[in-house]
């Protein structure tokens, strides 16, 4: 601090102590100009606002509303600047004199919330982002971070069951399998129809049916490991399924879609791109679920959503997108295909271009046939790879670093895994046995999806992104029906 400043500061105060209350906040305000984070300043100028509220009875209740709302935005951004600048206790002062002003101020509660959850005071922090929305019921940024918080500490329906004396023994405690809710009469019903899709008597749509009924009905009670369990299973399932598949067959499944391939995905970001303008969808938002669209559903829209900084509401309503869609195509595609009476070749390079996610594309060419799971596999397999190519060129667009582009490795394991099982017959007694336990994992991983996708999921994603997702969806699956139907 300057000599200027300081002598200003004990000139301001001894006015304030003397009552001229105008003359020393306009010296405050000077200061104020000067340094603009200057604490002592920012301070004294809420008390003058304060005690300029309490002057109703002199007749300037407009001027001093007036001054208590500048000062407290004055106080909002030095508090902001001060946060960004990781002085928590100093933005934390100042949010709390701007809630003493104004006791039903929507950005202090949320700024506080920030603040508790920055020093892992998740109950604390979830209770001042209740506070905001409690006053500002369309926040819809506080409540998109307060779910992601919940959903970290696998809350369900926002009942926040930790006390603060306790946050840190169960912050330690908390494992995977969390034994409180495990033994809770949610996690049983859960954990009892995880159990049922391990019988033969569950086929993949129905999974994904019970999967739904459950997330409407009791919710997902372990969602803080449903998205890492689903992906990795997918993954280790897709793997063993290659234990049965011929690799020749597989080859040349592959190279018949590979031009099939790059048309399909050229169009379909195309046509994504042009129904999110007509929508006037947002332009991350947009690209997220033409990409996932075009390529493999959730895991391009998460490769890309890393390299286009997409924000965490963006990815939650493409991601929402997709998983709607996947759920109709599952059921509806197989009917479809029988209805047309498509080859099984035919079914399943439709499959592999037309529906979003690999999950549902086994699941659906699973269905209809085993030569259509092995075309629609090998073909959605290779449509995956183009992950890499449409994250850089993504990167480009919207001007990014490129960052960690994570490969789908389980790819070559899959291909390995078709190699094993066409020249290496002597390991067949030990590899029998995999096929039939990866259409089991596949089957538990739609169930996991499922489980997922609850009617506020839905709510969520809105009417102008659902609706591009329609129409891009509509339009590639009957481009493709037709190319498939005249040529295949």
């Amino acid at each position: 601090m300057n000599l200027s400043t300081m002598d200003m500061l004990r000139s301001a105060v001894r006015l304030h102590h003397q009552g001229k209350l105008e003359d020393a906040e306009v010296l405050y305000s000077k200061i104020v100009q000067v340094q603009s984070n200057h604490f002592e300043a920012l301070q004294l100028l809420a008390t003058i606002a304060l005690q300029k509220s309490y002057s109703k009875s002199h007749g300037n209740q407009e001027n001093c509303s007036r001054a208590i709302g500048i000062s407290t935005m004055d106080m909002l951004q030095s508090a902001v600047r001060l946060h960004h600048q990781g002085q928590l206790r100093e933005a934390e002062d100042l949010y709390n004199r701007i809630l003493t002003a104004e006791p039903n101020h929507p950005e202090a509660f949320r700024f506080l919330g920030e603040i508790a959850r920055q020093r892992r005071s998740f109950i604390h922090s979830i209770e001042l982002f209740d506070k905001a929305i409690a006053v500002e019921p369309g926040y819809l940024e506080v409540g998109f971070v307060r779910e992601n918080l919940l959903k970290t500490w696998g809350e369900d329906k926002g009942e926040v069951s930790f006390s603060r004396k306790n946050e840190r023994t169960v912050a330690q405690k908390k494992t995977l399998f969390d034994r409180q809710q495990i033994l809770s009469i949610r996690g049983a019903i859960f954990l009892l129809a995880t159990l049922f899709c391990f019988t033969p008597f569950t086929s993949p749509p129905l999974a994904l049916l019970i999967g739904l009924i459950v997330a409407q009905f009791i919710g997902q009670p372990f969602p803080f490991l449903n998205s890492k369990v689903t992906s990795l299973l997918l993954k280790v399932s897709v793997v063993g399924l290659g234990f049965g598949i011929n690799f020749s067959s597989a080859v040349h499944a592959g190279s018949d879609g590979l031009l099939f391939t790059f048309f399909s995905i050229f169009i379909t970001l195309m046509i994504g791109g042009i129904a999110g303008k007509l929508f006037m969808v947002d332009k991350k938002t947009s690209f997220l679920i033409s990409a996932g669209t075009a390529i493999c559903g959730g895991s391009a829209i998460a490769a890309v959503a890393t390299v286009i900084d997409a924000e965490e509401k963006q990815v939650s309503v493409a991601l929402g997108t997709v998983f709607i869609l996947n759920l109709v195509a599952l059921f509806l595609f197989p009917e479809v295909g029988k209805w047309l009476q498509m080859t099984q070749h035919q079914f399943g390079l439709w499959a592999a271009i037309a529906i979003h996610d690999t999950s549902s594309v086994v699941g659906a060419a699973g269905k209809y046939g085993q030569e259509a799971l092995l075309v629609a596999t090998t073909v959605k397999l290779a449509r995956t790879l183009w992950i890499i190519p449409v994250t850089i060129i993504s990167s480009m667009m919207f001007k990014q670093k490129i960052h960690n582009i994570k490969a789908p490795w389980f790819i070559a394991l899959f291909v390995a895994a078709t190699i094993v099982h066409t020249y290496l017959p002597q390991l067949e007694p030990f590899t029998t046995n995999i096929v039939p336990a990866a259409k089991i994992g596949l089957t538990v991983t739609l169930f996991l999806i499922g489980t997922g996708l609850s009617w506020k999921v839905v709510k969520s994603v809105g009417w102008p992104p659902l609706v591009q997702g329609i129409i891009t969806w509509l339009a590639i699956s009957l481009i493709t029906l037709l190319i498939v139907l005249g040529v295949a």
